[in-house]
């Protein structure tokens, strides 16, 4: 319970910001910012001061909401026009589709003023008696959040996406992995995995931790899918250790030396994460390993990290600078209780309620196999749900209605057309047709045995084994210890509907077939 002298404070310091705006006033604007942090239990940072306003970040990554996190805020107080302008600066800087910013108007009048500046739906506005409300709150926090809640349209808060990887309190699982990342600090590392099973979050999540620690390291992170090549990539990573021409027209033969003279202007140990690298090594065994080369001398005075989704092979091959090094992180289906939390957890801060909340979870995670896009995927789909029908609540009928949709259909079985390889493809069908469960190499081999016989022997182009790999990339099967399942039930109970599974198994061996033999 709050006391009266803390209440009466902040009503005092609201009174003194509405009326004037001086030297003193800072001092008033500074109190009350301390009062927000410590009533909200959340750290501020990036205070300053100008005019009417003092602007800063409010640290709401608790909250599992999208465009919530590092919040921007602006305390606006005194009376006159400079007030409208720096709203308007404020604005005009954090008003991004994807950052939503909280405005604090210290009076009625300024609550106003904001409302004809800033757009609905995309800033949050406390007047005078939304601060009083939340900040004299039992749970501060709590009525924040539903403050958020009431403002903001669901469509903008859902913290499901299929499409960024997630970090802060969206990141679940994966803590093993993490701490291997985290303080395995003499090993190199390959983390490998399918598409969409969390590689990229993985990788971004463990930069933000190393920054958050304040620990002597920097985590240089760079997306390799957007380098043309080799050379491209060394320069990108030079650019990011010391902007300037000598970066910018970087070789190979100079980067190992370019990175020990900036190691000690530095001071930190040099985290060099490369993520999405297939394309890249794949130039790079074309061109010799130019920038591996390059990277394992540099490795001596850092350390790197690898992503990629075929890439698992490379630590291993002696043929290649860095083999023997790279210890390999592979990513599978997250555990049942974090697949759990990042279904529910949303839900929760959202203020959506899931009747018979057990079986509608345990449905899910059936469905999606635990893999993090495809429970997101249903999350996100149930929140539109609900904000379409104006409701705060979801259960298992909307679940179902859900999987009746084309498009749900659709979602899970383009899959299949993602797979060019052929043979590759007829396998991929046949064990979803057959509903694959901890299946060894040889008990596959059985169920393509009649496939084999019409379409003339076409294991024999690729060994079953590499196909089978490719489709746990593919994210048609998992490993499972020393055998294989499909990698989720959604696959066979869609790909089965309306003879889907049929067709494509005859179109796929028409095809293999017609192929001439190799």
């Amino acid at each position: 319970m709050m006391s009266r002298d803390v209440e009466e404070k902040i009503r005092e310091d609201l009174d003194r910001l509405a009326r004037d705006w001086g030297r003193d006033t800072t001092r008033i604007a500074e109190e009350f910012v301390q009062i927000w942090s410590e009533n909200l239990g959340c750290s501020v940072s990036h205070l300053a001061h100008r005019g009417n306003g003092t602007t800063l970040r409010t640290d709401l990554t608790c909250f599992r909401l999208a465009g919530i996190g590092n919040a921007p805020c602006l305390l606006i107080g005194g009376d006159g026009p400079l007030g409208r302008e720096i709203m308007a600066e404020f604005q005009k800087s954090f008003g991004s589709e994807r950052i939503i910013p909280i405005v604090l108007c210290s009076s009625a009048e300024l609550y106003v003023e904001a409302s004809s500046i800033y757009p609905k739906s995309r800033t949050i506005l406390l007047a005078r008696q939304h601060l009083l409300q939340i900040l004299t709150a039992t749970d501060p926090l709590k009525a924040l959040r539903m403050e958020i809640i009431r403002q903001i349209p669901l469509l903008r808060l859902t913290p499901f996406t299929i499409t960024r990887p997630v970090t802060g309190s969206m990141f679940f699982g994966r803590e093993r992995e993490m701490e291997q990342l985290l303080y395995s600090t003499e090993s190199d590392f390959i983390v490998a995995g399918a598409g969409k099973i969390g590689k990229t979050s993985l990788l971004k999540e463990f930069e933000r931790r190393v920054k958050r620690s304040q620990e002597r390291r920097t985590v240089i992170y760079v997306d390799c899918y957007q380098h043309r090549g080799p050379e491209d990539l060394i320069r990108h990573i030079a650019m990011e250790l010391q902007p300037g021409r000598r970066a910018f027209k970087m070789h190979f033969e100079d980067f190992p030396t370019f990175l020990r003279y900036n190691i000690p202007r530095l001071g930190k140990m040099i985290e060099l994460v490369l993520d999405e690298t297939d394309e890249i090594l794949q130039m790079e065994a074309n061109a010799g390993y130019p920038a591996l080369k390059a990277l394992r001398k540099a490795a001596e005075v850092g350390r790197i990290i690898l992503g990629g989704r075929k890439i698992s092979s490379w630590g291993s091959n002696g043929e290649i600078p860095l083999a023997g090094r790279l210890r390999i992180l592979r990513l599978g289906a997250l555990e049942k209780e974090p697949a759990e939390q990042l279904f529910t957890a949303p839900f929760e801060d959202m203020g959506i309620t899931i009747d018979d909340r057990k079986a509608v979870r345990k449905h899910i995670l059936n469905m999606a196999g635990r893999l993090p896009h495809l429970i997101q995927w249903y999350g996100g789909n149930l929140v539109s749900t609900a904000a379409q029908e104006g409701r705060s609540k979801i259960g298992m009928q909307d679940v179902r209605q859900l999987e009746r949709q084309f498009e749900t259909r659709y979602y899970f079985t383009s899959v299949f057309e993602n797979i060019k390889e052929l043979d590759a493809k007829l396998v991929a069908l046949i064990l979803t047709k057959n509903h694959l469960h901890q299946a060894a190499l040889t008990d596959i081999a059985n169920l393509t045995e009649k496939a084999d016989a019409v379409v003339g022997n076409f294991i024999s182009i690729r060994n079953l084994d590499e196909i089978c790999d490719d489709l746990v990339i593919y994210n048609v099967l998992r490993w499972e210890g020393d055998s294989y399942s499909l990698a989720n039930d959604a696959l066979h109970h869609f790909a089965n509907q309306a003879g889907f599974l049929d067709y494509k198994l005859q179109e796929t061996q028409k095809e293999l077939a017609s192929q001439p033999v190799v």
